[in-house]
């Protein structure tokens, strides 16, 4: 193992083992976009004949877990370790990503937990294990704004320049939500005996 990636006894002395709340959603909220990706996929609700490229459809995003675990590797190294500077971007390169995780910074970490920076080492995994947690939570809420399928509907009818059928649409899912509405009531009803269902034979 390089002697610059290996995570020392001074390493750990000046090391922190906290970053404070405000801070971690922060980081995690201007940083969870740099966290997933687009994929490949078509939207469902349009058409099989209609094309991303003829119609600028919205792409369907999924979390990138290499940009996740760059960053959280370079968050360890920032914050914690104290071994990058200011100016450095918090994304790791993937060549020094596969440095440090091929050194196994975490492992070094959790072989401090025998010794006289035991506390220490408990309280960076800790800490850091929430600050993932934090950022986790950042990646889903992108991914829930991104993926909405009512506003990709939305979009990708507005791509299409008709507004009769942008208009069309949006009655279609009034009428939609009107039917579900009347199809609720109608049942509560039959519960109540008010009215038979139309599966029971009359007499």
């Amino acid at each position: 193992m390089a002697d610059e990636f290996k995570i020392t006894k001074e390493i750990m002395e000046n090391a922190d083992t906290y970053i404070p709340l405000a801070m971690k959603e922060y980081i995690a909220s201007t940083m969870a976009r740099t966290c997933i990706r687009e994929t490949n996929l078509i939207a469902e609700e349009l058409p099989e004949e209609i094309t991303d490229d003829e119609y600028g459809l919205m792409p369907v995003y999924c979390e990138s877990t290499s940009m996740k675990s760059r960053l959280m590797m370079g968050i360890l190294l920032a914050f914690y370790l104290k071994q990058r500077k200011e100016e450095q971007p918090l994304m790791l390169s993937t060549e020094d990503y596969d440095a440090w995780a091929g050194a196994h910074a975490i492992n070094q970490i959790e072989r401090f937990k025998a010794g006289e920076y035991r506390e220490k080492a408990f309280d960076i995994l800790t800490d850091y294990r929430e600050m993932e947690k934090t950022l986790n939570s950042a990646i889903y809420g992108v991914l829930r704004e991104q993926n909405d399928p009512i506003r990709r509907l939305m979009h990708s009818l507005g791509a299409m320049g008709s507004e009769d059928m942008l208009n069309s649409a949006i009655e279609a899912m009034k009428e939609a939500n009107e039917g579900i509405q009347a199809e609720k009531e109608r049942q509560e009803r039959i519960i109540k005996g008010e009215e038979v269902s139309a599966d029971e034979p009359t007499d």
